[in-house]
């Protein structure tokens, strides 16, 4: 599964306060089915970091990560603005349905 332009915004782990929230959980696979990709993550457990392609353990810029409050809106000068890559769009022709 690929994971690509998201934002992980971790918090305390509800069962286990003393840890942050997994990345990425799984047991039952025999090797890791998560691909990230162009993500902004922080606050998650270990610090984990899986991508070179990721920002890791910086704000991401949302407009409340507060659980109470959470705004996942991008704030003004969030650095995931225009952070993703650039993908080319194909324009549909008239033929297309």
């Amino acid at each position: 599964m690929t994971l690509r332009n998201d934002i992980f915004e971790g918090q305390v782990d509800f069962l286990q306060p003393f840890e942050q929230t997994c990345l990425a959980y799984q047991e039952t696979f025999s090797g890791n089915p998560f691909v990230f990709e162009y993500s902004i993550i922080n606050h998650v457990k270990d610090d984990d970091c899986p991508a070179t392609t990721a920002i890791c353990g910086l704000e991401a810029g949302l407009s409340s990560t507060l659980l109470a409050s959470f705004d996942a809106h991008l704030a003004s000068g969030s650095r995931a603005i225009d952070a993703g890559p650039q993908l080319a769009r194909r324009k549909s022709t008239s033929t297309e349905s």
